[in-house]
């Protein structure tokens, strides 16, 4: 399921939604490890975050580049503030394509005139659109989208503007009609009543939604029972990480000692699970970093192996073919397998000697198999490369070589046992 049908699903099933504000991917991240149902991907944080008026500064480009950050560390759905649309319907059109296409689940327009300034910024223009204008960016929005369940939110400010609860109610009747799929009601009052007094007159049908930054006393069960689908808390992640930095850069600068600082501090082991450190241990079991000076213990890292692999002769590509077609004869058909002194069990990838157990990697363990279903016998490496890296570029070659060595080390406790080069052809392994 789509993070956008996760989103639209959440909307006609959960009571209420609580998304959470960010300013970067690890506030997002944040957002996630602590339960919210979606994250808030704010114009006002994000602005503050390049040390810029929330007043349409950044550009769409520069705004997206941020949520799509968030995207991809999250697993749960990214709602993007896109201020007034970054223009008219045209460019309404635009953005709509670029951020459903980036996997935003969700975007949030608001009827402004461009350029906006900050909805609880003192003694500022607070100018909308006219209603028509409004609409078509909606309908502009809408005929976008691709995505059936990309969500399309329109914010009316008519209550920040002193226009009225007839106005606020008048438009955000007419975004219902134009096609959005949510409505945001925006109040700056220090109470929720004037949101109550919207829910209560309200006829439409699309969820609403609400950003208590100016009521903070308002209770859950409160806005539920005013039937409010999401509740957005905007800026909080911001502020908070705004006044701890501040604090903690204050204490570093006049204390004598770090340590001073370090019950404020999250630990390394906690950025550590953040970032997911661990799990690098497990990915890197399949890379391998080439250098570019190590050579095996025959030598065999020669200029002659540097050949120039776009070109190949009809006879490589019938070797592909058949590698292909083989695979899973010579690799999927598990037995376990006696030579010299060792035992290797291709199910555990365990390579077994008295004096030692060696678990390989899985590229080790069918590099492995593939030289003992052919013990004795050369194996280009074309074939070897073809079955095991199923690519047999340069850098798959060195990548080969390394691995070559990596098992003679391990094959090494057995004179008997060895796997030799045959120049300039491949491998084989005798013992």
């Amino acid at each position: 399921m789509s993070k956008s049908e996760v989103l639209r699903k959440d909307l006609e099933s959960k009571s209420i939604l609580k998304v959470g504000g960010a300013f970067d991917a690890m506030s997002a991240k944040l957002v996630e490890i602590n339960g919210f149902d979606a994250v808030w991907a704010g114009g006002f944080a994000i602005s503050a975050t390049h040390a810029l008026p929330d007043a349409s500064i950044l550009t769409m480009t520069e705004f997206l580049n941020v949520a799509s950050n968030m995207e991809e560390a999250c697993n749960i759905p990214i709602i993007a503030d896109c201020d007034t649309g970054f223009g008219g319907p045209s460019n309404v059109s635009h953005m709509v394509k670029k951020y459903e296409k980036a996997g935003i689940a969700s975007v949030c327009i608001e009827d402004k005139t461009f350029p906006k300034q900050n909805s609880f910024l003192e003694n500022s223009k607070q100018e909308l659109l006219s209603e028509k204008d409004f609409v078509a960016k909606i309908i502009a929005a809408r005929d976008a989208k691709e995505d059936p369940n990309f969500t399309i939110i329109a914010r009316t400010e008519a209550l920040i503007s002193g226009m009225g609860m007839k106005e606020a109610i008048k438009r955000a009747l007419a975004y219902e009609k134009a096609g959005a799929d949510a409505i945001l009601i925006h109040s700056k009052q220090d109470s929720p009543n004037e949101i109550f007094e919207f829910s209560e007159s309200w006829g439409g049908t699309l969820p609403l939604v609400v950003v208590p930054t100016t009521y903070p006393t308002v209770k859950l069960d409160e806005l539920i029972s005013h039937n409010i689908k999401m509740i957005i808390y905007a800026n909080q992640a911001l502020r908070v990480a705004h006044a701890s930095i501040s604090k903690i850069l204050k204490q570093l600068k006049n204390s004598t000692s770090i340590s001073d600082t370090s019950e404020d501090l999250s630990s390394v082991e906690e950025i550590f699970q953040l970032q997911e450190m661990y799990n690098i241990k497990k990915q890197e079991e399949e890379i391998v970093e080439i250098d570019v000076t190590e050579t095996s213990t025959n030598g065999e890292l020669k200029a002659e192996n540097e050949r120039d692999l776009s070109v190949f002769s009809m006879e490589e590509l019938i070797v592909r073919i058949i590698a292909l077609s083989e695979r899973k004869l010579q690799i999927d058909k598990k037995t376990n397998f006696q030579i010299g002194k060792y035992h290797f069990n291709p199910d555990t990838q365990l390579l077994t000697h008295p004096k030692e157990t060696f678990s390989l990697t899985n590229r080790e363990a069918l590099l492995l198999e593939l030289l003992l279903k052919n013990k004795g016998e050369i194996i280009t490496r074309e074939t070897i490369l073809t079955i095991v890296w199923e690519n047999d570029d340069f850098f798959s070659g060195r990548s080969m070589d390394v691995f070559i060595t990596r098992l003679r080390k391990k094959l090494n406790l057995d004179p008997t046992v060895q796997i030799i080069n045959s120049r300039g052809r491949g491998y084989k392994l005798i013992g």
